[in-house]
């Protein structure tokens, strides 16, 4: 489990104090087979990160198990920052490989695409349950975007 994540996050306490009315960001983009999956927390006012990571594949699940060091780190983070302290809001924006919105007529034509934002996009829904069910006061808004290899040069996320 712990193989799953190269590059573990740290949470760090911001320099100052973030204004309660701002919303708390956090960003799930997929770079790819080669480049995993970053997750993100930050303030989304600002540019400080408060905490990030690296998942390698999108079947993950360790910011979801008991006892991962990495996943005490990121719900950590979360509480300390939404809830009654700070605005109970938050923005998550998850970032597809490819477009999310592929018509298939079955699992089996699905291409390593499909099947990779399947997986994706399972992850993304049951961070977001597990949010939900920690914190249920908390509001959240969902961006579904999706980025191609192609233009990933062109655009800066």
């Amino acid at each position: 489990m712990h193989d799953d994540i190269p590059n573990t996050g740290q949470f760090r306490k911001p320099i100052g104090t973030i204004d309660p009315r701002k919303m708390l960001a956090l960003d799930i983009t997929d770079l790819g087979v080669d480049e995993g999956i970053d997750v993100t927390i930050y303030p989304e006012s600002s540019d400080q990160i408060l905490f990030e990571t690296i998942l390698a594949n999108p079947e993950s699940r360790t910011l979801l198990a008991y006892g991962s060091r990495e996943a005490k780190v990121f719900w950590q983070c979360l509480n300390t920052y939404v809830g009654v302290e700070y605005a109970p809001k938050l923005l998550l924006t998850a970032r597809c490989r490819f477009s999310p919105l592929a018509i298939a007529v079955s699992t089996k034509s699905m291409g390593h695409a499909g099947v990779r934002n399947t997986g994706f996009l399972r992850l993304v829904e049951e961070l977001l349950d597990e949010i939900l069910t920690r914190e249920p006061g908390v509001l959240v808004e969902v961006a579904l975007t999706h980025r191609y290899p192609a233009f990933a040069n062109c655009i800066n996320y």
